[in-house]
């Protein structure tokens, strides 16, 4: 796990969370709906809230049950995002999150392909999916710009509770180690 601990790209830096990234994650999404629509979790109503998270990521660490990364984008130096793999036996999920401020340049594809590569490289893993809204084209996209392939839709699988309080229809990707050649162009964007 520890080889895992801070991956890099020529534009980000995926790095263990600490408590300090709380203000600046707050602000920069765990508050903003328009980033949030389509997750899990209701938007976080204090910096507080964005510490609670933190402390289970870094827990996650410690336990081996989950590696949580801050995607920093290196010119501004600043937490933007994080990515997120439970894992549960040979294999795992995987989601990620982006201030709405860096959508659209490419960053949660580099973020998603370069913890893919790693978790291939670096641990037992065989197969890594993941899961979003049929109406969240943005994160299919970066999904299939990853190497992941579709699966299937999973009917009523999830509650988006800042979109819906009804369970909704999602995409399942996934990829597995033997795919990882996929991987090779990380700004395949």
């Amino acid at each position: 796990m520890h080889s895992l601990l801070r991956l890099e790209t020529e534009r980000l830096i995926l790095r263990k969370p600490v408590i300090k990234d709380a203000s600046e994650l707050f602000y920069a999404y765990a508050q903003d709906l328009k980033v949030l629509k389509f997750l899990s979790w209701r938007a976080h109503r204090s910096i507080e809230d964005m510490e609670n998270t933190l402390s289970g990521s870094i827990y996650g660490w410690i336990t081996g049950s989950s590696c949580t990364w801050i995607i920093e984008e290196k010119k501004i130096a600043q937490p933007i995002g994080m990515v997120e793999l439970r894992k549960d036996g040979y294999k795992g999920e995987i989601g990620y999150v982006l201030a709405y401020s860096t959508w659209g340049q490419g960053y949660a594809t580099e973020a998603l392909r370069t913890a893919l590569q790693a978790i291939f490289q670096k641990t037992e893993l065989t197969r890594i999916s993941a899961i979003c809204d049929i109406k969240n084209k943005a994160s299919e996209g970066v999904m299939k710009k990853s190497g992941m392939q579709l699966e299937g839709t999973l009917r009523g699988f999830l509650k988006h509770p800042n979109y819906s309080d009804q369970p909704r229809d999602c995409f399942c990707y996934s990829i597995l180690k033997e795919d990882a050649h996929l991987l090779a162009s990380p700004h395949n964007s």
